[in-house]
């Protein structure tokens, strides 16, 4: 064993040779330099840990002075003495993974098993569109919460804004804004946890806690008699010009009629459809598995629909998939909803406010929110499993007050 005092000129005149050569201080016990064939010359700190001799790079001579060196190998004696273990402490480090693995196993591990599928592509826009791009490449341990505060700043400022062509024709564009921000920020406080659990951070470290959302205006919109009446006269008018827009024309009847959400009604199946009992039973939903109760209008249109189309299936199919087999339900109510409010000019009334609007009919109709929260299935699933087995369960009257009014502004009859 080699043993000379690590100085500036002794270090510097060891000749390299055709194999690692360590040479070892003559006052630091374990502190050396590893000299490799090419001529690099590396401190090094060797001890033992439970009867294991470990070994810790301090650094490499030219970016650390020999004295400095010496500096950095007493205080991680000082970190073993206290029970610390300096390399092992290193590997950790080295396999702390960047933030675009981290995302990738939250995905595998958490999003896909744990959370509804909406839920999960949802999760993975978000992760796609703004925090890869932003984040992607830092270290999970290394982000902080000003690195959080400063990736909402961006993302609300609309830094990840772009236009993609995803598939033939078809394009993702992504505006960014304070409410996207608001969900990352939410996101990466999930991921940020899983990331503790995983051994990738220290317990109590999220860096999202305390980190502010921003204020986002919440929005009640829901039509007056006169929207409704417009937007029946320009679905029946749709309707008329092109039998290809009967599909979504009854789509929106249906949610304004029941007060469900687009999810609910665009990939109903005739399976989940009870006319005898007057219900839709769907097997699962935003909240679990979930009863409509229809009102008469609603179980009209469904009661013709359902004689039309026959056996088991998608209600509403796509047009495409029908030449094929009858496997994805219809995807263009978007666009549908886009020319029908234009044409009933309802300015930005999104799809969801159809379902604000039957609650705004049954609270202004005297109907307690309790009451209008069945009617939306906000009640838990025990609650709703009451409404097969009561004839005259007041739910149902509420139901079919709320959508005699609707199927009324509909068709422009007054009340």
């Amino acid at each position: 064993m080699v043993k000379a005092k690590l100085t500036k000129r002794t270090v510097e005149a060891i000749s390299p040779a055709g194999a690692d050569a360590l040479i070892w201080d003559t006052e630091i016990p374990g502190f050396g330099v590893k000299v490799t064939p090419r001529g690099a010359r590396i401190y090094v700190l060797q001890y033992s840990r439970r009867d294991r001799t470990r070994r810790c790079t301090i650094g490499r001579h030219g970016d650390l002075t020999a004295e400095q060196a010496r500096r950095e190998a007493q205080v991680f004696r000082g970190i073993i003495a206290k029970g610390g273990d300096p390399a092992r402490d290193r590997a950790r480090q080295r396999a702390i993974p960047i933030m675009q693995a981290l995302a990738e196993r939250y995905m595998t591990e958490h999003a896909m098993p744990h959370k509804k599928a909406s839920s999960a592509r949802e999760d993975r826009r978000l992760i796609d569109c703004h925090i890869l791009p932003l984040l992607g490449a830092h270290k999970v341990s290394d982000i902080s919460r000003g690195d959080i505060r400063r990736f909402i700043q961006d993302v609300a400022a609309g830094k990840t804004r772009h236009d993609q062509k995803t598939v033939e024709r078809g394009r993702r564009i992504v505006r960014g804004g304070r409410v996207p921000a608001n969900r990352c920020l939410t996101l990466l406080s999930k991921m940020f946890g899983l990331a503790e659990d995983w051994g990738y951070r220290p317990d109590g470290s999220n860096p999202c806690r305390m980190v502010e959302r921003f204020a986002e205006a919440k929005r009640e919109r829901f039509l007056s008699t006169e929207e409704l009446r417009r937007l029946g006269d320009a679905l029946a008018a749709l309707e008329a010009a092109n039998s290809h827009q009967r599909m979504p024309a009854i789509i929106i009847r249906l949610l304004l009629l029941t007060g469900a959400r687009s999810s609910e009604i665009v990939g109903l199946r005739s399976e989940y459809v009870d006319l005898g009992r007057g219900l839709i039973r769907l097997p699962d939903s935003k909240t679990g598995a979930k009863v409509i109760v229809l009102p008469a209008p609603a179980r009209q249109i469904l009661a013709k629909l359902m004689h039309e189309r026959q056996g088991k299936g998608y209600l509403f199919p796509s047009r495409r998939a029908v030449k094929r087999t009858e496997t994805q339900p219809y995807a263009g109510l978007k666009g549908f909803w886009n020319a029908v409010r234009k044409a009933a000019e309802l300015g930005d009334t999104r799809i969801h406010d159809l379902r604000h609007t039957h609650a705004s009919v049954g609270v202004a109709s005297g109907f307690s929110l309790l009451m209008v929260g069945k009617l939306l299935g906000h009640a838990q699933t025990s609650t709703t499993e009451r409404y097969a087995h009561l004839a005259d369960d007041p739910v149902r009257q509420a139901a079919d007050f709320v959508g005699n009014r609707i199927a009324e502004a509909l068709a422009g009859r007054p009340e």
